[in-house]
């Protein structure tokens, strides 16, 4: 099975009006928000997946993505598990992902008191609880720091060896080694 990476710029659009609809489509994609119109499908192999099994195989990593301020980080992670419907039990690879994205020390603090690239790096480590086949990124080293820009590249040259890795930016550091482009948008003529 050949594996890739996809790369969405929104070049030649109008920003607010283009992007954002494409952006929403990620959403769709990722199944954070339902359609309106039209359906997508999910597969694995070639077998149908429905939502439930989907869920499985998909992480999302978003600047606008939320946690609850008033929740550890590893309260987050355990309760967006549950909800997410996958509830991993395995403690080991929670402890294994915040000490990837360099949050286990802060594990036990609230987060509303980390800074927004510590909630960056936290997004990722909720994403990636699953080992995902398909890792949505979407602005993939906003907020972070040189160190944090590290790991997120890190963390794309890894997907693409073992999965789909698919990235919407608006700059090419966010998308750096993509093997494909897609220009989304429609031009200002």
């Amino acid at each position: 099975m050949t594996y890739h990476s996809l790369c969405c710029h929104p070049h030649h659009c109008n920003y607010r009006k283009e992007w954002g609809r494409e952006i929403h489509s990620f959403k769709i994609l990722a199944g954070l928000i339902s359609s309106t119109r039209g359906s997508i499908s999910y597969a694995r192999d070639q077998k149908p997946l429905g939502w439930e099994e989907f869920k499985r195989h998909v992480g999302f990593v978003a600047p606008y993505l939320n946690f609850y301020d008033e929740f550890t980080a590893l309260e987050n992670l355990r309760l967006l598990d549950r909800i997410r419907g996958v509830d991993s039990e395995n403690e080991g690879e929670i402890k294994e992902l915040l000490t990837l994205v360099n949050l286990w020390q802060r594990r036990d603090d609230l987060v509303g008191t980390f800074s927004s690239g510590m909630k960056q790096r936290l997004k990722y480590a909720f994403a990636l609880i699953q080992s995902p086949s398909v890792l949505i990124l979407d602005e993939p080293i906003t907020n972070l720091d040189a160190e944090g820009i590290e790991f997120a590249h890190h963390v794309m040259s890894r997907q693409k060896e073992k999965g789909i890795l698919i990235i919407a930016a608006n700059s090419r550091q966010d998308s750096s080694g993509c093997d494909q482009e897609i220009q989304l948008g429609m031009s200002m003529q």
